[in-house]
């Protein structure tokens, strides 16, 4: 469907085909959410059951949402993963058109896999961000514009609870065995040599100390004199979480072309930044992964401007602008 040469129109995909994609795509759902609770861990080798995927579903309340419900009798979902994992066979005398695409079906679904590990790793970095400035906010009684964002901050974590990005040890153990085994499985099935590690971890002269200063010395500017240490600190926190973004741009940029050009798609003129993680953010809005983006928080209470992508990252207020390196 978007591919480039020949794509399948909206309304003519197979139904069969179609069901087949939502009700599997469940079970993925379902399994990764096992995979990222560190109470209970689960690796990418561990083995589970039929009644393990359903029994967790169950539990967590996965059959429902905000939106409604799953209208699958239990019968039908039984069937369905008795096939999916005990390769019992179905009755059917369906025929799929599409047989000789899957190859380049499942390099797609590989590819979208690096995607959401460095996407989700991104979520998990924010909330660490969210959580430090959250604790340096709460030491001490607040008001003017140090105040208010306190206020703001604490509305944004409290957006984190449901998928608790705001728990240490949540945090760590998605972005250690979660979101690295989901990369480099990907990435190895598909024979590509980087691994999770080497693609997030930022060089290290990128937004080093001087970025720290320079957003530092911006944010104290528009305080309170009284809070401008506050706001200092907060920057360093921030230039923490830009840093690692900056890299991560790169690495979604990386990933999407090799998706562009598995779709024969031209590439995009301008690169990955702010404008589009924000609306990544936005349209996750009314689900349990909802978060602020961090940047429009700072943009909407301090007034500060921050634009960053893979090649700069620029600060600004007022009409004046500032490039952190």
């Amino acid at each position: 469907m978007l591919r480039r040469e020949n794509p399948v129109r909206t309304g003519e995909l197979d139904p069969v085909l179609s069901s087949l994609f939502r009700v599997v795509d469940g079970v993925r759902m379902v399994a990764a959410h096992m995979l990222d609770l560190y109470e209970r861990p689960l690796f990418h080798d561990s083995l589970v059951t039929a009644a393990d995927i359903t029994a967790h579903a169950e539990a967590f309340g996965m059959y429902q949402s905000e939106h409604g419900v799953c209208a699958g009798p239990q019968a039908m979902i039984d069937e369905l993963l008795a096939a999916l994992f005990d390769g019992k066979s179905v009755e059917s005398d369906w025929q799929c058109p599409w047989t000789a695409e899957i190859p380049a079906a499942i390099d797609y679904a590989l590819l979208g896999r690096q995607l959401t590990a460095v996407t989700s790793t991104l979520g998990v970095r924010m909330g660490l961000a969210y959580a430090r400035i959250h604790e340096a906010l709460s030491r001490t009684a607040l008001d003017g514009l140090a105040g208010r964002l306190r206020e703001a901050i604490a509305l944004d974590f409290e957006l984190l609870v449901p998928s608790r990005a705001h728990l240490p040890a949540q945090r760590d153990f998605s972005e250690r065995h979660c979101f690295h085994d989901m990369f480099d499985q990907a990435r190895m099935a598909m024979g590509g040599p980087a691994s999770f590690a080497d693609v997030m971890s930022p060089p290290s002269d990128l937004l080093g100390p001087r970025a720290s200063v320079a957003l530092g010395n911006l944010f104290a500017s528009i305080c309170e004199p009284s809070r401008a240490g506050l706001l200092r600190e907060i920057a360093g926190y921030v230039v923490d979480y830009l840093r690692f973004e900056r890299n991560a741009l790169r690495a979604v940029a990386a990933v999407q072309r090799e998706i562009n050009d598995l779709l024969g798609r031209p590439q995009p003129r301008s690169p990955l930044g702010t404008v589009h993680l924000a609306s990544a953010h936005k349209l996750r809005q009314g689900t349990h992964a909802a978060a602020r983006y961090l940047i429009d928080t700072l943009r909407e209470v301090l007034g500060v401007e921050i634009v960053n992508r893979s090649d700069s990252t620029i600060a600004g207020h007022r009409g004046v602008s500032i490039a952190l390196e």
